[in-house]
């Protein structure tokens, strides 16, 4: 899903040939909190695993 949401953004970028910062920020959060849950759920893996 992460990276699916990295292309998506990369793609509407180039058609648009700019970004407002406005969605610089909402992406960079939006990427922030998928890496966040990607490393909870690695850290829980560890957790988990006898």
């Amino acid at each position: 899903m992460t990276l699916e949401k990295w292309v998506e953004y990369k793609e509407r970028h180039k058609k648009k040939d700019e970004i407002s910062d406005a969605e610089i920020k909402l992406n960079r959060l939006t990427m922030s909190d998928f890496f966040y849950a990607m490393l909870v759920a690695e850290e829980g893996k560890k957790l988990a695993t006898p």
